[in-house]
């Protein structure tokens, strides 16, 4: 996703506090959201105080001053206190009625300070409700203003849905305010934000197909491409892509993953990512042009003073005007060929029934054909993985297992152990095999992993 720059406004000092605290705050030790009994307590009593005030405040300016009060109040309540809790969040709610969105954004600040919110969701929920409210330019382009950096993070968290609907009325907001330059910032931003919806809403379909077959090439398509051209996930994203059902996405996908020993095949590599990109549009060619910058660049200086060294500095001299966070760049340098990482998925059909402790059942079989999966119970009868690695595996060589479980998209590479002999070896998880997809990384002992 590419980032709109920020607008800065005299008016939103509160609301950059808000994003730096976001950006950088570390984990701290934060109070529960109090249960519904103790709020509704606080809440009756906060009324007792303020309802008055409240019911006479018919103007934004009053409502804002209100919330204001109540915020600085809620500061010297008890840190963590259900009464703190209420009084915060009601100032926030009175000042998003009354479109102020540096107040109410103050009051998402203290209360994801204290509390454990969801600080992200609270900021766009609160944006939405000024949205509704704001009748003012001033307001109207505060809101806009305050929306850049929120769309970014939720897109960050996968919040596509709310990112859409939020980039749509700060959009709306910036035309009515006369902000025409940010307007037209967010407008260049909802196509982005609602392909990675699409995106999203395919890679969780993707997801659920390969609980039960893990190698189906259209859902490793769809996750792929939604990890590579959405998340720059290409570590995960390529090996999926390499199963996929795309055959040019597949072909480049197998050549990246078998690695490249001289510049010359990483100028190939990069060759191939820029060929097939130039059958895409858009952001998507952008973002596989840049993946091919990433191997160019490691080519150029052995290149250097041939033609195709020259090639390669136009193609990068091209990509100069293109956002560079829109595609990982590959490894910094890749292994030899005795070393090289092999990735594939192992295509468990029923991973839900296989035991807790897989020790001594379940084997992987290594040969000149490519790696196989033995489930229990099934013998010598073996499923042969759609994305076949040759390699000799000579001398020691250690085998790691990431096992990505599906519904919560969490990488488990801690807690799996492994025991090798000769050219099988076993896997061995304390960890109960829910519906994942897992995959292999096997290097020579010793080497740092790729």
């Amino acid at each position: 996703m590419r980032t709109s720059p920020k607008r800065v406004g005299a008016s939103l000092a509160v609301w950059f506090l808000f994003c730096g605290w976001l950006q950088n705050s570390v984990a701290q030790q934060k109070s529960p959201v109090p249960d519904a009994g103790a709020q509704q307590a606080a809440k009756k009593m906060a009324g007792e105080i303020y309802g008055g005030r409240f019911a006479l405040a018919n103007t934004a300016d009053e409502k804002t001053a209100l919330a204001a009060e109540m915020i600085a109040a809620g500061l010297k309540i008890e840190s963590g206190s259900a009464d703190q809790f209420v009084l915060l969040d009601i100032a926030r709610e009175i000042a998003a009625g009354a479109g102020d969105a540096a107040t109410a954004m103050s009051a998402v600040k203290e209360l994801a300070e204290r509390f454990d919110v969801p600080a992200v969701t609270m900021a766009a929920d609160t944006l939405l409700i000024v949205a509704r409210q704001a009748g003012t330019s001033i307001q109207r382009r505060a809101l806009a203003e305050a929306s850049v950096d929120v769309i970014g993070k939720l897109a960050e968290a996968e919040q596509y849905e709310r990112a859409v609907r939020l980039c749509e009325a700060a959009h709306e907001a910036a035309q009515q305010s006369g902000e025409f330059k940010l307007s037209s910032e967010l407008s260049a931003r909802l196509p982005e934000l609602r392909r990675a919806h699409q995106e999203f809403q395919r890679y969780r379909d993707a997801l659920a197909v390969m609980e039960d077959d893990p190698t189906d090439p259209a859902a490793n398509l769809a996750a792929g491409r939604y990890l590579c051209l959405v998340k720059s996930d290409w570590d995960r994203g390529v090996a999926m892509l390499a199963l996929g059902s795309d055959e040019p996405l597949k072909a480049v996908a197998v050549l990246e993953l078998q690695g490249a020993e001289s510049a010359e095949e990483q100028a190939a590599i990069g060759d191939a990512w820029w060929d097939v990109a130039e059958t895409k549009e858009g952001d998507e060619r952008d973002i596989l042009r840049l993946r091919a910058a990433g191997w160019y660049r490691q080519a150029a200086p052995q290149l250097a003073g041939s033609l195709a060294g020259l090639r390669i500095k136009q193609r990068l001299e091209e990509l100069a005007e293109v956002p560079q966070e829109t595609a990982q760049s590959p490894p910094a340098s890749k292994p030899s060929a005795r070393q090289r990482r092999v990735v594939w998925t192992m295509p468990l059909n029923n991973p839900k029934e296989l035991a807790k402790n897989w020790t001594g059942r379940n084997k992987i079989e290594l040969d000149a054909g490519g790696p196989k999966f033995v489930a229990p119970g099934e013998g010598s009868r073996a499923h042969q993985a759609s994305l076949e690695s040759r390699f000799n595996l000579t001398g020691d060589f250690e085998i790691l297992m990431a096992v990505e479980f599906s519904r919560s998209r969490w990488t488990n590479t801690g807690t799996t152990v492994v025991a090798i002999s000769g050219e099988r070896f076993e896997i061995r998880s304390a960890r109960e095999p829910q519906a994942f997809s897992p995959s292999i990384m096997i290097r020579r002992q010793g080497d740092q992993l790729m």
